[in-house]
């Protein structure tokens, strides 16, 4: 069933389902009362968390996180006058199962049909962006690549916690500088990504202390991982420079010395592997057309 704005999906029968058989393959446990009750409010949960991370970031603001389909993440203010951040759940499903294709590409030895296999499911999972009823059939048509590459859940949902962590900061960056109250360019854009980075790298300092947000200390590298998925998505849809956001290729440029300056050894060894996948899932799907 289509999910009308502001309506937050559920975990589903068929969801729980497919998390136990998961579970049951990395021969973990599987508490099904409490994967169903993070899943229904995850991204809350997360914000939590982040408040843990940044008491004084985070101050009088409130969070929404809903399924509407259209991609949302935005910084704004509600009829009274509350300061909000706003993301869409479906950030998190495309990053989720982009993410588990590139750590099958990147971790996993493959044979050339393998490959090929997984550079068409690169090329849909872009699909998200234009089709609001993508996610439910690329979640089946996902699912036999998962189980046999179950392994790799790890890493990619280490990933996508980091990912959608990112994703918030970067938010709660532009109430922070004031971004509502001037208009909006590239320039605030680049201000948001930088001061989001430095909040992001607090909240992995805090690994330690959050317990239902997890972003390790190798993960310096997983936003910018995440603007190669959107520098995919604008080749897809021929974005170009005159947008209202900056193109993902300047995004990664103006962030990469923070990067730089904050990684570990671990952070940029991951990072080097992954961003050369990543390069090569793009152009391996752009020979698709």
């Amino acid at each position: 069933m289509p999910i009308s704005k502001r309506e937050r999906a559920v975990a589903t029968a068929d969801s729980l389902n497919k998390s136990r058989q998961l579970a049951d393959l990395l021969g973990v446990p599987f508490d099904e009362q409490a994967v169903e009750s993070d899943a229904n409010q995850l991204l809350y949960l997360y914000f939590e968390e982040i408040k843990k991370a940044l008491p004084d970031a985070t101050q009088h603001y409130h969070f929404l996180s809903y399924g509407s389909r259209d991609f949302t993440a935005s910084a704004g203010r509600d009829r009274k006058g509350n300061k909000i951040i706003e993301i869409d759940e479906h950030w998190s499903f495309f990053l989720y199962n982009a993410n588990i294709i590139l750590c099958i590409w990147a971790c996993i030895v493959l044979d050339d049909s393998e490959k090929a296999e997984l550079v068409q499911l690169f090329r849909e999972s872009l699909n998200a962006f234009s089709n609001k009823e993508h996610h439910e059939d690329f979640r089946e048509r996902m699912w036999p690549t998962l189980v046999r590459h179950v392994k790799v859940l790890a890493l990619a949902n280490l990933l996508t916690a980091a990912m959608v962590s990112y994703l918030i900061c970067h938010e709660l960056a532009h109430h922070n500088l004031h971004h509502l109250d001037q208009p909006h360019s590239h320039h605030t854009e680049f201000e948001a990504d930088e001061l989001g980075y430095s909040y992001f790298c607090k909240i992995i300092e805090q690994f330690g202390t959050l317990k239902k947000l997890k972003v390790t200390p190798n993960m310096h590298g997983a936003p910018l991982i995440g603007f190669e998925y959107l520098k995919a998505a604008e080749w897809v849809y021929n974005t170009d420079s005159n947008g209202s956001h900056p193109l993902a290729k300047e995004r990664i440029r103006r962030l990469t010395p923070l990067f730089e300056q904050y990684a570990s050894a671990e952070s940029k060894e991951l990072w080097t592997g992954l961003q050369a996948s990543s390069v090569e899932l793009l152009e391996a799907a752009q020979q698709l057309g």
